[in-house]
């Protein structure tokens, strides 16, 4: 009985495992898919928008749907294009993720503003 009862619960780790790896994979393909290569705002000032699927905006109906994407338009209607805001929102990330790749794209983009929500898959670490 005990036997079996380990059997099961390692079936069901290794089946979590998995189910958690696909859908790391499918989060990486959607963003390569969606992400253009021309993110940087060429306006005066620039929010960066970074964190996990919820910044990415996973969800939505589409990008421009997303939170930053929202502010954005936002932004544009109200101040023209002396302010942007840049979707460096990626599934699946954790906030040890998000410092890792800050630098560089603190580098890249040179924000006025970052606007940062990350947290809910911290819990996998």
């Amino acid at each position: 009985m005990l036997r079996r009862l380990k059997s099961a619960f390692l079936i069901l780790v290794i089946t979590l495992l998995l189910l958690e790896s696909a859908l790391q994979l499918i989060a990486l393909c959607t963003w390569l898919l969606t992400t253009t290569g021309d993110e940087k705002a060429s306006a005066d000032k620039t929010i960066l928008c970074i964190g996990d699927s919820y910044t990415y905006g996973l969800g939505a109906t589409s990008r421009q749907a997303s939170y930053p994407g929202k502010l954005d338009a936002l932004l544009k209607q109200e101040l023209g294009d002396r302010w942007a805001a840049v979707n460096k929102g990626y599934p699946g990330q954790t906030s040890r993720d998000v410092l890792r790749r800050l630098d560089g794209q603190l580098v890249e983009i040179r924000p006025s503003v970052v606007c940062l929500i990350v947290g809910i898959n911290d819990h996998i670490l």
